[in-house]
This record gives structure tokens, sequence and C-alpha cells, in this order.
């Protein structure tokens, strides 16, 4: 098979869009879990109890049905961030999940 350099560069267009993502999901999921460990840390005792409930809680969802369910509602808010399914709107709900 020849080497064809239109799909080339439509393979290397459509990884912008995924490495995007993953770079802002990376970047959201740092920004909510270090201050989330370092609390559990700090404290440790009760307050470390209360946030692995809490993380717990979050791992146990469903998450492909919940990422589904979050980014239709967000589409339907009234705000220009959140107009359509964008970049931004799947980053920051992957992000808040991971």
């Amino acid at each position: 098979m020849p080497w064809d350099a239109n799909l080339f560069t439509r393979i290397l267009y459509g990884g912008r869009v995924s490495l995007t993502v993953g770079l802002l999901v990376v970047f959201i999921s740092i920004l909510i879990g270090v201050p989330i460990g370092a609390l559990a840390g700090y404290y440790g005792g009760r307050v470390d109890g209360i946030l692995m409930r809490i993380t717990d809680a979050f791992l146990s969802l469903p998450s492909f049905l919940v990422l589904i369910l979050l980014s239709s509602i967000l589409r339907e808010v009234e705000a220009p961030l959140f107009e359509r399914n964008n970049v931004l709107t799947i980053s920051l709900v992957i992000g808040v999940f991971a």
C-alpha cells in the first residue's frame, strides 16, 4: 500500500484534537487531585476517611454513562462556554471524573 500524504495529513489533524483533550484532562485532574491528596495527607485520620469515601463514590459510578449525562446537561446550560460539545466542555467533564 503506497504512502498517501492526504491520509497522513488527516491523521495528524485529528491527532491535534485528541492531544488537546488529553492534555486538558490531565491539567484539570491535577488541579483537582493534588489539593484533595494534600488535604488527606496533611490532616489524615477523619479528613482522610471522608475524602476517601467521596473518592470511592465517584469511582463507583459508571464513568461513561455519567460523562454522557453530564455533557448533555451542560449543553442545555445558558452559558457561552457550554453552548455545544466543544473541546473544553468534553475536557472539563472527563477531567472532573478522572
